[in-house]
């Protein structure tokens, strides 16, 4: 498997259980899902998270429905911002967290059923 990212090359042998390889497809699409849930979390408009974050609201868009992965950039301005870590995007660790508070609403966020459309 070769990516494209050498950061998700790195990345991906521990984004999998033993014995499951992961597809760069499906690590997107985990880093997609994370910045959704992440937006959730923060309680915020999709058009007030993405200016903090530095994307436009299109860009968010294009996340959420999976069409592109979240920038590495992107990702360390929410950590910045809010207290994520870039465990939590990359291999959904909740360690870390500056504020505890944080990680139990994305364990709240996590458990629940997405519905994408």
């Amino acid at each position: 498997m070769v990516f494209t990212d050498r950061k998700m090359q790195i990345h991906a042998p521990w984004n999998s259980l033993p014995g499951m390889a992961i597809t760069e497809t499906a690590f997107q699409e985990a880093l997609c899902d994370r910045f959704v849930l992440a937006w959730e979390a923060t309680g915020l408009l999709k058009k007030d998270f993405a200016a903090r974050v530095g994307i436009t609201s299109q860009q968010f868009t294009n996340i959420s429905r999976y069409r592109n992965p979240p920038s590495h950039d992107v990702i360390r301005r929410a950590v910045n911002e809010w207290g994520f870590t870039t465990d939590w995007f990359y291999f959904g660790s909740r360690i870390g967290f500056r504020e505890p508070k944080l990680a139990e609403r994305l364990r709240e966020l996590e458990s629940r059923p997405v519905a994408r459309g």
